[in-house]
């Protein structure tokens, strides 16, 4: 519950900084007209929330899996240990924080292409770190799987970006923007088509 407080601030960002704009006079905010909303506003609100969607669920069905469907008592207090659930804490802090900058960056695309290669290379990070320090035989075949297609794939479209950002920049940006788009949509399809099975498990494939 905690998490998805969190994780609503930077949606409410996005959403207030794409979608309205306050009255000059009254101060008031109020949606903004189709005319003031340019296609560009709408290809940053897509790779947004393509992005946030699939870090959101990611984040809680991990946290599901790792402390809610498990029952053998052995596992259940070892995954409870305090210093486990203080580092799950911050990583999920973490990743709210930098959604939240992501939000506030959303009208300038060059901050906007820098975070999220900060953000994509920071939890390639975290997740190899994890992968390291958790328990391979403890960790369920879904779990184990997912966490390493997300390392994979972030890492790997973090360099793609570094790559567009250091070759295609300089010359056309349009380039750079339609790059960017098709980057960010196989990201996002290579995960959802991948970790699908912890994204949307069965019911019986769920460890009671």
């Amino acid at each position: 519950m905690i998490y998805i407080i969190i994780m609503s601030a930077p949606l409410i960002l996005a959403m207030e900084i794409l979608v309205t704009q306050q009255n000059t006079i009254t101060g008031i905010l109020h949606f903004k007209s189709l005319g003031l909303f340019s296609w560009t506003d709408a290809v940053m609100l897509f790779i947004f929330l393509s992005l946030y969607i699939r870090f959101f669920l990611g984040d809680l069905r991990y946290l599901d899996m790792k402390y809610l469907e498990k029952q053998n008592a052995d596992t259940f207090m070892k995954r409870y240990h305090p210093f486990s659930r203080m580092m799950e804490f911050f990583a999920d802090i973490l990743h709210a924080i930098s959604f939240y900058v992501l939000a506030a960056t959303i009208t300038d695309f060059h901050l906007f292409y820098i975070v999220i290669v900060c953000l994509l290379v920071l939890n390639a990070l975290w997740l190899f770190i994890t992968h390291l320090t958790s328990d391979r035989f403890d960790a369920s075949r879904t779990e184990s799987k997912s966490r390493m297609i997300w390392m994979i794939n972030n890492a790997a479209t973090a360099f793609v970006l570094l790559l567009c950002d250091r070759y295609i920049a300089q010359t056309d940006q349009n380039l750079l923007l339609i790059s960017f788009v098709a980057i960010m949509i196989i990201n996002s399809l290579v995960d959802f088509y991948f970790s699908r099975h912890l994204y949307f498990p069965k019911i019986e494939e769920i460890e009671e």
